[in-house]
């Protein structure tokens, strides 16, 4: 029994932290005392309700700990399998351009090789005509150069009628006749030979200036090939570099719920020159147009909008969302609007969604802040409002606004 007292002891005193002195101490008061065992169960249960308690204590204290690590955990694994996913369909676009772009290229090469081969296909044929021509010429110069030399030798007797009598001799008047008509028949056929072979030169000559147009047409037509392997050659280079620039830019749009930080419209970042407006009433201008103002941006009294408030946020930003409250006095407020952004604020691109402009709602009060969120985010340094209605109420027909844009810088 007394075994069990110094264990329980023992352990009382590893808990309250005594020291073996104390303990001693504490042992031998309980050894005095008239009812040391009442004693002894109330310190008991006194110390073990305490450690009861503590333990209880450290219970609630790990469970604060561990329930919101094991929620971050959660959120960091839906986060990530959204990036993932978001990322995977990104790379997998432009997985499908980079595969588009080397088809579009591989196609193009085969067309120009092609339209090469045919080119030197149809050149070859246009040599072979113009040398085959060229032996048709040659041989029809030498039939030409053989038959003047017939005519010139029967020419060349320049024989008189006298002669021609004389050479008869002796021949009965009929014979002498007959050979008279037979030289008229032959001088009457070289004639008309000479006559065509006169007229064949001319066609030759025809023809050999026709084959030499011909020729400078070919020599035009290959240096016009040259120009074209060139040019082809320089288009190849081009989209080969093109598709590495492709490969190596890869869009770094950030994942969803990642680049949503308010720019600066609100708390003065983006500086008063750097917002500007189509018109602006005097002392109402576009740096007040900043939520929460107490000034806001007004523009005069009109009966049809065609204003814009601009933005610039001073670099390259992916825009995600925006924000819209009407302006603080007198039921001022932008019903409807469209956005455009821009790179160099001369160049602007409407936002769309599948290819449709897209008109986004805005204040239907002047204190409630209406937020837009982008389907797709828009890269760009100047955002542009474009005031599509407004609310007219026949005593202060004003265009006034208060913005603020949300996103991320480009990296």
């Amino acid at each position: 029994m007394f075994i069990r007292i110094l264990l329980v002891l023992n352990f009382i005193a590893g808990v309250r932290g005594l020291t073996p002195a104390e303990l001693q101490q504490c042992t031998a008061n309980l050894a005095c005392s008239i009812d040391y065992k009442d004693v002894f169960q109330t310190k008991l249960d006194n110390a073990t309700h305490i450690v009861e308690l503590e333990l209880e204590i450290l219970r609630h204290q790990t469970n604060n700990l561990i329930l919101p690590l094991e929620a971050r955990v959660n959120s960091l694994e839906a986060n990530h399998s959204q990036q993932t996913t978001t990322t995977n369909a990104v790379l997998g676009k432009l997985q499908n351009d980079v595969n588009y772009d080397r088809q579009y290229l591989v196609n193009l090469t085969q067309g120009l090789y092609i339209l090469n081969d045919e080119f030197h296909r149809e050149n070859m044929i246009r040599y072979q005509d113009v040398h085959k021509l060229v032996l048709e010429l040659n041989t029809a110069k030498n039939d030409i150069a053989t038959l003047q030399t017939a005519v010139k030798a029967l020419l060349g007797h320049n024989l008189t009628a006298n002669q021609i009598v004389g050479s008869l001799g002796t021949a009965s008047c009929a014979d002498k006749d007959s050979e008279i008509a037979q030289m008229k028949n032959n001088l009457t056929y070289y004639m008309n030979a000479l006559t065509s072979t006169n007229k064949a030169l001319e066609n030759v000559r025809a023809l050999e200036t026709f084959l030499q147009s011909q020729v400078v047409q070919l020599k035009a037509n290959l240096t016009k090939a040259e120009s074209v392997n060139h040019i082809k050659d320089n288009l190849i280079v081009s989209l080969q570099n093109q598709l590495r620039a492709a490969q190596l830019n890869v869009p770094t749009v950030p994942p969803p719920g990642t680049c949503e930080d308010a720019l600066g419209m609100k708390n003065g970042k983006i500086a008063d020159s750097s917002i500007t407006a189509s018109e602006s009433q005097p002392g109402y201008g576009p740096e007040h147009a900043r939520l929460d103002n107490g000034q806001g941006w007004y523009t005069p009294e009109r009966s049809s909008s065609q204003d814009y408030l601009q933005i610039d946020t001073g670099s390259m930003h992916y825009i995600t969302k925006v924000a819209t409250q009407g302006a603080p006095c007198c039921d001022v407020m932008v019903t409807n609007y469209t956005l455009q952004y821009s790179t160099d604020g001369v160049n602007w691109k409407d936002y769309r969604k599948d290819c449709a402009l897209q008109y986004l709602t805005g204040n239907r009060d002047t204190v409630t802040v209406v937020e837009q969120k982008l389907a797709e985010p828009v890269l760009g340094r100047f955002i542009r409002f474009n005031v599509k209605n407004f609310k007219t109420n026949g005593a202060s027909n004003y265009v006034g606004m208060r913005v603020e844009l949300y996103g991320c810088k480009k990296n």
